[in-house]
């Protein structure tokens, strides 16, 4: 009788040893997985928000080119258009697509025309013929969308929208349109934030160009240049 005890405590103990390691090895693939999952899980979430902020600015962009295109085709048909005329007509597609100023200078005397009805001239030392966006859309010979810069204005992280006009193929003027980027990270960043994540956008070199934070904007830091490096070396990653 005693021996058949021993034994049965020797199987008990046995299947209980067993069924705690088949516990253990069950909550350890519980585990994995789980992890697994949350890194899939995350990783869906990243790519969506890259995607939805990729979407916004490419549908921000596109009205911004039709509000100066929309300028271009006014001024095609209405080529000796007045002064008043031409105020009243950059400061709507300046409210209407939400840009800080909106310009347009004179190819034959170099005078500038702008949205808030200030005008300058080569007589007050302002000549839009030497400036870099006049002659980029010149050469270029149509609509050109600037790299990112700081504005001399206000310090603003700005991009700038030009197009030429010409009629009867001879340049009379281009026209332009300055975009806070800043106003654009404010708006469109924010759906991914959270508590614990924050939206970015980073060139390929990894300079910041939109960020919640303006100050950190057209600068570089270690994550952004990590995470240029990252790309660079495995583009499967974008």
């Amino acid at each position: 009788m005693f021996k058949v005890n021993s034994l049965s405590n020797k199987l008990t103990m046995v299947a209980c040893f067993l069924i705690a390691i088949i516990l253990i090895v069950v909550n350890v693939i519980n585990y994995f997985n789980s992890k697994e999952n949350t890194r899939h899980y995350l990783e869906e979430i990243q790519k969506k928000t890259m995607f939805d902020v990729n979407s916004a600015y490419n549908i921000y962009s596109s009205a911004k080119r039709d509000a100066i295109q929309s300028i271009v085709k006014f001024v095609e048909k209405n080529p000796r258009v007045s002064s008043s005329e031409l105020f009243d007509i950059l400061g709507t597609v300046k409210d209407a697509a939400g840009f800080n100023v909106v310009y347009l200078g004179f190819n034959d005397d170099g005078k500038l025309y702008q949205s808030n009805e200030v005008v300058r001239s080569p007589e007050t030392g302002f000549d839009a013929r030497s400036r870099s966006w006049y002659k980029e859309a010149t050469a270029a010979g149509k609509l050109v969308v600037s790299d990112p810069y700081k504005s001399i204005e206000d310090d603003s992280i700005t991009i700038s929208y030009t197009a030429p006009i010409y009629v009867n193929g001879k340049l009379l003027a281009v026209v332009g349109g300055d975009y806070n980027l800043h106003t654009f990270a404010k708006d469109v960043l924010v759906m991914g934030k959270s508590q614990s994540s924050y939206a970015a956008v980073y060139d390929k070199e990894g300079m910041i160009i939109f960020h919640e934070d303006e100050g950190r904007m057209l600068t570089k830091n270690d994550l952004s240049v990590n995470i240029a490096n990252a790309v660079k070396s495995n583009p499967s990653l974008i």
